[in-house]
């Protein structure tokens, strides 16, 4: 029966097959395309250049991903949900098919599974005007050959097409050239593809005592005539066996599979010889040699032959330890051959770089998921109840592991993998600050790949470097992907985070946390565990030590008051929306806060723009250091998503919000803070200006986090695309009183699975000084009056300003620029002498990014006075 092909799949055939329909492949033997070279990477139908010829792929990609079924690190990914994928030759084989074979499989994304997959082969020997079926399969659950005989002269093309489910990955299509048949018998014995030549060694994989190993080959009568095979035997028939089933006769094409085994009982290198007696004229006997390994756990192995091992295997192994604690695990070692990891935390904190180690145990891999076997980092490790692991540090000098040069390619093609490497003039696709347990893209001339930071390393928040540069890490696989792993801040050469007044003790200084901890408290909705959800916020609120926490998402009272009760000295409250489940609240430390009234802000605002969650305010005193500042908390959690609808919502939102704060709070000291739920310098929709615009742009408010922001923090961290959404802004005396600087996303790496057991996103924090002033008030006293910093103008300003200052007396000044971490980005006036009086100088910051900037003025005198400026492109 005739197979139907979608109209407009038919169309598409036609338009790209026409032009290619003369196109013929010169091929000098068998065909084998394994699709490793593609690139495709969407469903739009386009021709692909692979070393096999041209290939069209409608509706079908280059699957490199956990969930595609491959057997490298690539197939064909198929996909029949809305359109009829196909991949098909556009060009002929001139040589004619005795056989086709290939690989196919259901993928393993959403559905894939469940859903019967079914797949058309066609052939066609008139360069694709007209095409003959073959078979029409449906796909299994897991890759699986298959093979048909073809039996066809001269040029010929195959195409796949999906008949039904959803995606499907198609792998490794062969054509066996077309021969014709000898009258006589003829004897081909093949190991996969490949003829096995008389006389060769066939070596099976190393294995351990007691264990087995397999061989599957073919064999194949050739000739129109019967072949007989009318003894096959082993030599000493010892370590080595066979199954018998291959003994008879064979009819012409006819082909049986004949198993070979390796099963060693004791350690040491084997070897058999194997030959076959036949009625074939040209090979009356047929002999290869069988070879193998085993190994024993009481004697070391290389690491290349280890990684090989089937897993669950025992092994020991020794080497030098090339990545140490940098990612509290695994270890990964090294010997002359390769490398592999360790995942056993005694060994973890117990060696440093460059320690001989051997260890042993069972080989196996990190695999997370639910997907089967490959695809993720080989490693020792449990292995199904094997917990034996044991490892000895050798008594000698260490010895650092020197990276071996290789290129993104060379990383991607899977050889290195737990070794240390470097890749040379490689460009991070990246700027601003490295987010923990993040992936980057990087490029050099040889391709794309992938760079990711691990969170326990001092990699997290530092500033990625700009252009080309050299990397050294180690090599980590997750879900088929190679990773380079960096393990600190030489191995990147990575600016490392500058925190401001970490050497100001904590009850000197007011500090401030927003928190949005995802769904506290609701199992169904956000982390699956509620009491292992409580106890670490609770150990990450004891580490930050702050004074006052604003928090969002809470949804569930009692175990918030659990939380507020096992902190010492604190109290609480929450917002107890009557429409809303997620609830915002406060927690403060009582010595230093004095409350003095709260509840929901609905002066002059609409429930609508705020997704109903009113902002919640706390009016209170804050005590330190024997100085009080009477503050207005207003704790938001803003309308989430970026569509239009809710941008709008959060443009009203911000809006109603200024608009109450300039009228009723503006000589007031202000936290407006918590889940913006969008940017400051744009919008999460569509590129939009922020909806927090308003703020920026009006220098009675100073927004804290926006520093953060321009250099590429992000605070909500569970997604592909990390951002930064939850801000700090302040008002009047809370301005000055901040520490530039101290602003910062915590790094929650002493949580372990932070995202899954905790939140989606990371607390945002900083810390304000009520004691500090820009000049002392010793310095004050010996201050002439007249000497004064001014604010420059315009500010906000783009490109320039003017800097503005006044002295009593002609003398000279130094007038600089810094940002916010204090390293100077420009020098305006140097030790140059200026007269008495008010004098301006222009600034132009056309060479800087948008951002908050301190401009500072010095004195021959000593005098020492600084500003904010806000510079926005």
């Amino acid at each position: 029966m005739k197979k139907k092909i979608s109209r407009f799949l038919f169309s598409i055939l036609i338009l790209f097959t026409l032009p290619f329909a003369f196109i013929t492949h010169e091929s000098q033997a068998q065909l084998l395309e394994d699709f490793e070279e593609g690139t495709k990477s969407s469903y739009s139908p386009a021709l692909e250049t692979l070393p096999s010829g041209p290939w069209f792929l409608g509706y079908a990609l280059i699957g490199t991903e956990g969930n595609d079924q491959k057997n490298g690190s690539k197939s064909v990914r198929l996909d029949n949900r809305t359109n009829q994928g196909f991949l098909q030759m556009n060009f002929d084989y001139t040589e004619g098919a005795n056989e086709l074979s290939f690989y196919a499989g259901k993928s393993k994304f959403s559905g894939d599974q469940a859903a019967t997959a079914q797949l058309l082969i066609q052939y066609s020997i008139t360069s694709g005007s007209s095409w003959v079926d073959v078979d029409e399969i449906t796909v299994p659950a897991d890759l699986q050959q298959f093979n048909y005989i073809i039996e066809q002269p001269g040029n010929i093309r195959f195409r796949f097409l999906t008949t039904g489910g959803q995606r499907m990955n198609v792998d490794d299509v062969y054509i066996e050239p077309y021969s014709e048949l000898s009258p006589d018998p003829v004897f081909l014995l093949k190991l996969g593809n490949d003829p096995v030549e008389e006389s060769s060694t066939l070596a099976f994989p190393a294995t351990s005592v007691g264990a087995e190993k397999v061989l599957e080959l073919t064999v194949r009568n050739n000739g129109q005539a019967d072949l007989i095979i009318s003894d096959l035997i082993l030599l000493n028939e010892q370590e080595f066996a066979f199954d018998s089933g291959v003994i008879g006769t064979y009819a012409s094409r006819e082909e049986r599979t004949l198993t070979l085994r390796f099963s060693p009982q004791q350690e040491g290198d084997f070897s058999d010889e194997l030959i076959f007696t036949t009625n074939d004229p040209n090979t009356e006997e047929f002999s290869v040699t069988l070879s193998g390994s085993s190994l024993s756990e009481d004697s070391v192995t290389p690491i290349a032959i280890a990684r090989e091992l089937d897993f669950g295997t025992r092994v020991t192994v020794a080497g030098r330890v090339s990545v140490a604690n940098e990612f509290e695990g695994p270890v990964f070692i090294q010997d002359q051959t390769a490398g592999i990891a360790v995942y056993y935390p005694p060994m973890h904190t117990a060696v440093e770089r460059g320690d001989s180690v051997v260890v042993t145990g069972p080989i196996t891999e990190f695999n997370p998921t639910t997907a089967g076997p490959g695809g993720f980092l080989i490693q020792i490790a449990e292995h199904e109840g094997d917990d034996d692991i044991s490892f000895t540090v050798v008594d000698t000098p260490p010895v650092l592991v020197s990276p071996v040069n290789i290129t993104v390619q060379g990383m991607n093609d899977g050889g290195f993998e737990s070794q240390l490497v470097q890749i040379s003039d490689v460009t991070i696709l990246h700027s601003g600050a490295f987010q923990g347990n993040t992936n980057y893209n990087i490029s050099d001339q040889s391709g794309l790949g992938v760079i990711r930071i691990d969170n326990s390393t001092e990699l997290v928040n530092a500033t990625a470097p700009s252009g080309p540069t050299n990397i050294v890490g180690v090599i980590d696989q997750f879900f088929g992907t190679y990773q380079l792993k960096p393990r600190d801040l030489d191995d990147l050469s990575a600016d490392p985070i500058v925190i401001i007044g970490e050497d100001i003790p904590k009850d000197l200084t007011f500090d401030v946390v927003t928190w949005n901890i995802e769904w506290f408290g609701d199992s169904g909705n956000g982390p699956s565990d509620d009491q292992r959800q409580m106890e670490n916020v609770l150990e990450v609120i004891q580490t930050i030590d702050a004074d006052l926490y604003a928090l969002q998402e809470i949804a569930n009272l009692s175990l918030f008051n659990q939380l507020v009760d096992s902190l010492e000295g604190f109290s609480g409250f929450w917002a107890n929306y009557s429409s809303q489940s997620q609830n915002t609240a406060y927690i403060y430390r009582n010595d230093v806060v004095q409350l003095l009234d709260s509840g929901l802000l609905t002066t002059n605002q609409v429930g609508e723009d705020w997704a109903n969650r009113f902002p919640l305010f706390f009016e209170f005193n804050a005590s330190v250091n024997g100085v009080t500042r009477h503050i207005y908390a207003y704790n938001v959690h803003a309308k989430a998503f970026g569509d239009a609808a809710s941008y709008q919502d959060r443009v009203l939102a911000s809006l109603r919000m200024k608009l109450y704060l300039d009228n009723f709070r503006i000589d007031d000291n202000v936290l407006f803070l918590g889940d913006y739920n969008d940017f400051l310098t744009t919008s999460t929709f569509d590129e939009n200006p922020s909806p927090y615009e308003n703020f920026v742009m009006d220098d009675h408010y100073f927004p804290i986090s926006l520093s953060l922001e321009e250099r590429g923090f992000a605070s909500y961290i569970s997604s592909l695309s990390p951002s930064m959404i939850d801000h700090i802004t302040v008002t009047n005396d809370l301005i000055e009183d901040h520490i530039d600087g101290a602003e910062r996303v915590e790094n929650p790496s002493y949580i372990g699975s932070y995202i899954s057991t905790t939140s989606d996103h990371a607390p945002v924090w900083t810390r304000f000084d009520f004691t500090r002033t820009l000049v002392s008030s010793e310095q004050q006293a010996e201050i002439p009056a007249s000497v004064s910093l001014l604010q420059n103008y315009p500010n906000p300003f783009n490109p320039s300003t003017t800097l503005r200052f006044e002295l009593d007396v002609p003398q000279q000044v130094n007038l600089f620029v810094t940002d916010l971490t204090g390293r100077r980005v420009a020098e305006v006036a140097e030790k140059e002498p200026f007269t008495s009086g008010l004098h301006e100088v222009p600034f132009d910051g056309s060479g800087l990014a948008s951002g908050v900037y301190l401009y500072t003025l010095q004195t021959e005198k000593g005098i020492h006075q600084t500003k904010k400026m806000i510079l926005i492109k």
